[in-house]
């Protein structure tokens, strides 16, 4: 699966594009920076669910964790990556498009 998707293009490439794969795909580096915290967390606050059963304690983690790499996303990560691309954008002055369209 891994090398079809790598590789693919048309069809398969957007049927597994779709689903919520980007969504994972973009929390992915928020969710294993805090995952095993959040883990710690609910052992902590939600001792009482998360002993009630092994589904229960299962969708405690993912939802908790989903949310914190949410939050984690949307506060910290998107705001640097914007910053950064408008840093870069400034260093590198206005792009080859934006100067030919003044020329023209």
């Amino acid at each position: 699966m891994v090398i079809l998707a790598s590789v693919a293009h048309g069809v398969c490439r957007n049927k597994l594009q779709t689903g919520g794969f980007g969504f994972i795909a973009t929390l992915a580096y928020s969710l294993y920076l805090t995952h095993k915290e959040i883990v710690h967390l609910d052992h902590l606050f939600l001792l009482r669910y998360v002993e009630a059963g092994r589904w229960l304690a299962l969708l405690i983690y993912f939802t908790t964790s989903f949310l914190a790499a949410s939050l984690l996303y949307l506060l910290v990560e998107r705001p640097f990556l914007r910053w950064r691309e408008k840093l870069s954008s400034a260093i590198r002055g206005p792009s080859l498009k934006t100067a030919a369209e003044q020329h023209a």
